[in-house]
């Protein structure tokens, strides 16, 4: 299934992003984003004295 195919079946459905309707830029911004697909780094410097933490496994 391609962006357009799911920004298609999205829309058909009445399902929204804040209100608005799916377009194929904004189904192709959620599948490539690093927070999406479990990339996304949480809680890399330390709030204290702004030091990188070490990573974690």
């Amino acid at each position: 299934m391609g962006v357009k195919a799911i920004a298609s079946y999205l829309n058909e459905r009445g399902i929204t992003r804040r209100g608005r309707r799916f377009s194929t830029g904004g189904v192709h911004d959620l599948l490539t984003s690093s927070t999406y697909c479990g990339r996304h780094k949480f809680n890399r410097f330390d709030s204290r004295n702004g030091r990188p933490r070490p990573p974690s496994h």
